[in-house]
């Protein structure tokens, strides 16, 4: 028989080991070995321990039951009970209240946690890309309210979720301050698109009020504990900041970015050579009827030039938002036409290209027509 495959020692390598699961009712590591064997991860000693069968745990705790015990009952351990009141007693160990005292604290650490942690005060995004990091997030966020932070470390409460396997799903919760900052956030970024610096496609994201079960589902804590002298100390200056806040709120939040106007062009080219201008007279009012039929199929169109000047045989479509651009750019780049495999695409900046007098008559002509049916249209 094969020799068996050696057990992963380090944690870091369970996730690449197929026999690895993780239990979360157990919370921890379990291993079936080839033979059906199941092994615990024992923390630790860092090794894996051979599981005993619950049933045969059963038939063993039956074999050795005492009649009139309850074998769910702690044991009793005398030793142990007078060594607890030697330490509970302040006469004979003058540490007990001091005990005491740090069992308190640490009550009061969670209570100021807890209060920090507020649902009323917070969002859930969902849609976030996947790849999305806390800075980015507090980027887009921050100028709706004042972001809460953990007083011993002054990060942002941002808490990007992750699934069993460790992996980010796209959703946040954000904690805010105050309410203003729940309110501003669901008006302004639900169903909008999510900024990201360089990035010329973003995610369209949804915010929600958060509840409570939301920071269950979550797990949305504060990993370090927070006295309520920190809590304070953290509070005053947060007020400050609000008060800031407000102020600057009582100007207009800036409207999100206008595209540019080259962002709602597609430049075809290879759709013609000049040689083949000079050869049709009509093969440019071809080009341009052609190309105008095929883009309003796609989007509301401004207007369509064919630069009958440029070698590369270039031909605009100038559209009235920039989606349209991107899906006729898209379906255009590589079809033949004519002949001729065309490249299409939507600029990155301002461009020029040259034509000749005729064609710019022609255009104006052609704009002035247009607007002319559109002031008919209105006026009837």
């Amino acid at each position: 028989m094969a020799d068996r495959i050696p057990f992963p020692q380090d944690q870091s390598e369970f996730a690449n080991d197929p026999r690895v699961a993780f239990s979360k009712e157990k919370n921890n590591y379990f291993l079936e070995d080839e033979k059906g064997t199941e092994w615990e991860w024992i923390a630790s000693r860092n090794t894996w321990s051979e599981t005993v069968p619950e049933e045969l745990m059963k038939q063993w705790a039956e074999a050795y039951k005492v009649e009139g015990v309850d074998e769910n009952e702690p044991a009793m351990n005398p030793a142990q009970k007078r060594k607890q009141a030697q330490l509970d007693n302040p006469e004979e160990n003058p540490n007990a209240n001091k005990a005491k005292r740090t069992t308190n604290a640490t009550t009061a650490k969670t209570t100021a946690t807890d209060k920090l942690l507020d649902p009323d005060n917070a969002i859930v995004v969902t849609g976030l890309p996947l790849d999305v990091n806390a800075d980015e997030i507090e980027k887009v966020f921050q100028r709706y309210g004042v972001i809460a932070e953990t007083p011993n470390d002054s990060s942002k409460i941002i808490h990007i979720s992750e699934n069993e396997d460790g992996l980010p799903t796209g959703n946040a919760v954000i904690v805010f301050n105050d309410l203003h900052g729940v309110a501003q956030s669901i008006e302004l970024q639900d169903d909008a698109e999510f900024s990201r610096k360089g990035s010329r496609k973003t995610n369209k994201i949804s915010v929600r009020a958060a509840t409570k079960e939301d920071f269950q589902r979550e797990k949305v804590r504060i990993d370090k504990p927070v006295s309520d002298a920190q809590l304070k100390r953290k509070k005053a200056e947060i007020a400050d900041r609000l008060k800031s806040f407000e102020d600057e709120d009582e100007e207009p939040i800036p409207a999100p970015r206008k595209s540019a106007s080259w962002e709602k062009l597609v430049i075809i080219s290879n759709i013609f050579t000049l040689a083949q201008l000079e050869e049709d007279e009509e093969l440019a009012d071809d080009i341009h009827r052609d190309v105008l039929e095929d883009a309003e199929t796609i989007g509301p169109v401004k207007n369509v030039v064919v630069y009958d000047l440029e070698p590369r045989g270039i031909c605009v479509i100038r559209f009235r938002d920039v989606e349209s651009a991107q899906k006729c750019a898209d379906a255009w780049d590589g079809r033949r036409y004519n002949g001729r495999a065309v490249r299409a695409g939507v600029p990155t900046e301002a461009v020029k290209f040259k034509r000749s007098l005729k064609t710019r008559k022609e255009d104006d002509e052609e704009e002035r027509l247009a607007q002319f049916s559109k002031d008919l249209e209105a006026g009837a």
